[in-house]
């Protein structure tokens, strides 16, 4: 029996989970944070009627926009520029009713939106709406690139340790792949996890969505690692079962 250890936040790593319907493979929720609202240092409001030229807002995920949008006065949007990271926030844009001027032509990540030649010209004013310890990248690739940044911290990242139950089924896997779409993720199961749990999920096969989580989990050992199609529920599910499939190739041939 082939466990699949889903490290997202709660909400997603159920529904993934759900749509995981795949003979000898069983599903393992275990989220290593939730996510809390929290008050911006920045006056928003004032900072964005303060500046001139170009204004622009990136939201780095949905969760920065269930925090964050509304710190922005809808007065004031008309007049500014959107961008995000990826198409999930995006559609959590789209769904509240604003229009995203500015995403990767291709990928999902920071490094992908940066690399539009949009926001590499005519720099101006801009804010990121994220963690405290999100996106870090931002910020400073757009300082370098000429334009008045800020970081606006509009939610946390509260950590969750593991139940027993939860560490019991980790440890009593025969096989085990782990699906990890944030460093965070993994910090947190650094932290939480015991070091004997801790080791098994770096011996073991993961999937990841990015370079930055490969390499996360390079420097602490692992060594079978295998991307992600992209970072949604969807394209999980897609690498799952390739893997899964290739996975019980082998099994079949030895």
């Amino acid at each position: 029996m082939l466990s699949v250890l889903i490290a997202r936040p709660l909400e997603a790593a159920q529904a993934l989970a759900e749509q995981i319907d795949l003979p000898g493979v069983q599903s393992l929720v275990m989220p290593f944070y939730t996510f809390a609202a929290q008050t911006p240092d920045l006056d928003v409001a004032a900072w964005l009627g303060s500046t001139k030229g170009r204004r622009l807002v990136v939201f780095t995920s949905p969760r920065a926009v269930e925090f964050g949008l509304h710190w922005i006065p809808e007065n004031q949007r008309s007049a500014l520029e959107f961008a995000t990271v990826g198409d999930a926030t995006r559609l959590a844009l789209e769904a509240a009713g604003v229009t995203v001027s500015w995403l990767p032509e291709q990928g999902y990540t920071s490094e992908d939106l940066l690399a539009l030649n949009a926001l590499r010209s005519d720099p101006g004013a801009a804010l990121v709406m994220c963690a405290p310890d999100g996106r870090g990248v931002l910020k400073p690739a757009l300082q370098d690139s000429g334009w008045l940044a800020e970081n606006v911290m509009v939610y946390q990242r509260v950590a969750i340790a593991p139940v027993k139950e939860q560490l019991d089924r980790l440890m009593a896997a025969d096989s085990l792949l782990t699906v990890w779409t944030s460093t965070s993720a993994l910090e947190g199961a650094e932290q939480n996890l015991p070091p004997e749990a801790w080791s098994k999920i770096l011996g073991q096969p993961a999937l990841v969505i990015s370079s930055r989580i490969k390499h996360h989990l390079q420097a602490r050992g692992a060594a079978d690692i295998h991307m992600a199609n992209g970072p949604g529920n969807p394209d999980l599910l897609q690498s799952i079962r390739t893997y899964v499939e290739d996975h019980h190739r082998w099994q079949r041939e030895i």
